[in-house]
């Protein structure tokens, strides 16, 4: 008996049920590949499997899935190892907005039963008779993806597209959705690598369930999920001056924290999370193997030193991101004291000598830096400068200092420059 025959006008209603009740359609299997690595996010690989040669007997009598005649599908979970993964994929038909409703009861009032059977090859199998029963078939080897997220959330989608089978929802392959045949076939995958698609239902599977059923589409669940949480912040962290020019910050390494990456903010406001480590400027990347439980880092002049609030962003496994610790600097130190003594004046020159000095010396800071300015125009960076002026007056000479953080201090003095008396005459 050929398609053309069995699905034919000729043929009696009774008698199409009867041979359809015997077949597993090809249009209700799902092909699904369950890798046996754990929990990562591309651990759970995806293909086009062989549905096995009775699903590919049975495209040989291809026919539509049966609508289920009614609003409510009572079923029965005999797949005890999957009950968690069927419960949440009938609980999510039941919150699509469609107007039917999967009903678990015990095994003598179901019209549906849900079991554990090797002819659902990789993935699952579904067949409905007559709009009114059906059984539900899921792979023994879905039972290795339990171990993890990810895996997990396969389960539920291979439930729910086989569910939808049963309400009369064929594969469908031009667009994302939970009935595509293969799983997740049109569906894009989240950028960041410690996520995966969680989603259970699309768009385009509830609005089929509302076609046939009624009601009004209700919003999807969040699309993604996280196969790591975040890793915590750091703990005791603290900022000070080195008084060298640096900031010298010290933190306690959370053990989850596989990288850390500290960053100065700028404008007085705290810094934003960099797009990735190493890569803004004046961000200092730590890799993991470099760090120890306790580590501490001193920030040179990358980035402009000064008063400001700098945190440290933690990243786990995966390169998940967690939550950032900060620490604001408020005193960079003491500023230097600029003092000079001055020698006038012999020929109108004058002699300089810096007396300057640096409270933070003692622990790496210094004098780095001096202007000169000597009242007429010119000026000098020299430790202890000479300068000869053009003609006598009083002058303002003004000393600036920089030290290593960048603080500055001046001070100023006033020189008479008067003329040279004539020579003494000859004897």
């Amino acid at each position: 008996m050929g398609p053309r025959t069995l699905l034919g006008l000729g043929v009696s209603r009774e008698a199409r049920v009867k041979a359809m009740a015997s077949l597993v359609l090809g249009a209700t299997t799902l092909l699904v590949a369950v890798a046996a690595a754990p929990a990562t996010a591309s651990s759970m690989v995806v293909s086009d499997a062989d549905p096995g040669p009775e699903a590919r007997s049975s495209n040989k009598l291809f026919a539509p899935p049966l609508r289920w005649k009614g609003r409510v599908i009572p079923y029965h979970n005999k797949a005890r190892v999957y009950a968690t993964e069927v419960r949440e994929a009938a609980r999510a038909w039941n919150r699509s907005g469609a107007r039917v409703r999967w009903k678990a009861v015990p095994a003598g009032r179901a019209r549906v039963t849900i079991s554990v059977s090797p002819r659902a090859g990789s993935g699952g199998l579904a067949y409905g008779i007559d709009g009114r029963s059906g059984r539900i078939y899921l792979s023994p080897q879905l039972k290795r993806a339990s171990r993890s997220a990810l895996g997990r959330s396969t389960i539920r989608s291979v439930a729910a597209h086989e569910m939808g089978h049963i309400m009369g929802l064929n594969h469908e392959d031009r667009r994302c959705a939970n009935m595509n045949s293969v799983v997740r076939l049109r569906c894009r995958s989240p950028k960041e690598p410690w996520r995966y698609r969680c989603r259970l239902l699309e768009l385009d599977d509830v609005r089929g369930a509302v076609r046939i059923f009624g009601g009004r589409p209700r919003r999807p669940s969040k699309t993604h999920c996280d196969v790591v949480g975040p890793p915590p912040a750091v703990r005791g962290l603290t900022a000070a001056p080195a008084g060298d020019g640096s900031i010298r910050i010290e933190w306690r390494k959370p053990d989850q924290a596989k990288s850390l990456t500290v960053l100065r903010g700028t404008a007085g406001a705290c810094p934003v999370r960099p797009l990735s480590t190493g890569a803004h400027p004046g961000a200092f990347s730590i890799d993991g193997p470099g760090i120890t439980r306790t580590a501490g880092l001193a920030i040179d002049r990358e980035a402009p030193l000064g008063k400001g609030c700098y945190g440290v962003f933690s990243y786990g496994k995966l390169g998940r991101p967690g939550k950032a610790a900060f620490v604001t600097v408020t005193d960079l130190g003491s500023a230097p004291v600029a003092a000079f003594e001055s020698f006038c004046c012999v020929e109108r020159t004058a002699d300089f000598e810096d007396r300057s000095d640096d409270p933070d010396e003692q622990r790496g800071g210094g004098i780095v830096g001096r202007s000169w300015s000597f009242g007429d125009g010119t000026g000098s960076t020299e430790h202890s400068p000479a300068h000869t002026y053009a003609a006598p007056g009083q002058y303002q000479v003004t000393l600036v200092v920089t030290d290593a953080t960048g603080q500055t201090g001046s001070t100023t003095q006033t020189i008479t420059v008067e003329e040279d008396p004539p020579p003494e005459p000859e004897p």
